[in-house]
């Protein structure tokens, strides 16, 4: 049975809303009482079932705080080692894969299942992890906040992708742009190598944009490191919004700071409106 079936024992969910609250933040909608059995009752119950339609062996559901570990192993396994660029940083100029991530890298990505937007697709038979997104909110300061992070972490592979994202944020500068104020960006879309192309990513994409338009986001987001992301996001009619070619990503002595094989050529910063 699927894990998305605790989801309709509302005694359960009832129970343990109250412990879930500063886990996922929900003292800010605590007026919103209503919104939040919406959430676990109406949407998510509805969008399962139509997805359980469409393929019957696979599920997605939200991550919760528990699955964190196992989300952890997925995207070693699953996101890191298939990276489609190698970084450099002046202490490791010869471009060491990005295979073992820096763990300051993963704890940034895991911190996103907190927020409650995070969601996993799993396979009802045998239970596996097929696919993850992680997602959480960002604001207009969110360069800033990149920018700082970065200079903390020093010379390390984890600062030269913050530094990216930093660039990607100030020009693309979505706020501005769209005139919004609420915004979710994803950070990881992972798909298990051995099932690719059955349009797991797709429906991910599509899932956290209806749970976007719950929680009362005005845009999602996502910076597509990958050439088959960022042709994704195209196909499902998102906008492109910036582009940062890796060649033309280089530090103060020149280096480039990504180097990536065709067709990861660049770096697309993609946006939907809810």
């Amino acid at each position: 049975m699927c894990a998305t079936s605790t989801l309709l024992c509302s005694h359960l969910v009832i129970q343990k809303i109250s412990l879930l609250r500063p886990l996922l933040h929900w003292r800010k909608y605590e007026h919103r009482h209503g919104l939040i059995q919406s959430l676990l009752y109406g949407h998510f119950n509805r969008s399962i079932s139509t997805t359980q339609r469409k393929a019957k062996d696979i599920c997605i559901r939200v991550i919760k705080p528990a699955d964190r570990q196992r989300v952890l192993e997925f995207l070693r396994i699953h996101f890191y080692c298939d990276k489609p660029y190698v970084v450099a940083t002046t202490a490791n100029i010869n471009n060491t894969a990005l295979t073992e991530p820096d763990k300051a890298d993963e704890d940034y990505n895991i911190s996103k299942i907190e927020h409650g937007t995070c969601l996993m697709a799993v396979d009802q038979q045998s239970q596996a992890t097929v696919g993850v997104l992680l997602a959480g909110p960002k604001g207009p300061n969110e360069a800033e906040l990149l920018s700082i992070r970065a200079a903390k972490e020093g010379l390390t592979k984890w600062s030269v992708i913050l530094k990216l994202w930093e660039r990607a944020e100030r020009e693309s500068n979505v706020y501005k742009r769209y005139g919004v104020q609420r915004v979710l960006h994803c950070t990881v879309l992972a798909v298990d190598r051995n099932i690719r192309g059955k349009r797991i990513g797709a429906r991910l994409f599509n899932e956290l944009q209806e749970l976007g338009k719950t929680w009362n986001y005005e845009l999602v987001t996502v910076d597509c490191t990958s050439y088959y992301s960022s042709k994704l996001c195209k196909q499902l009619g998102w906008e492109c919004v910036n582009e940062i070619y890796y060649n033309e990503y280089v530090n103060e002595n020149g280096h480039a700071m990504v180097n990536a094989k065709p067709p990861h050529v660049c770096c697309r910063t993609y946006a939907v409106r809810l």
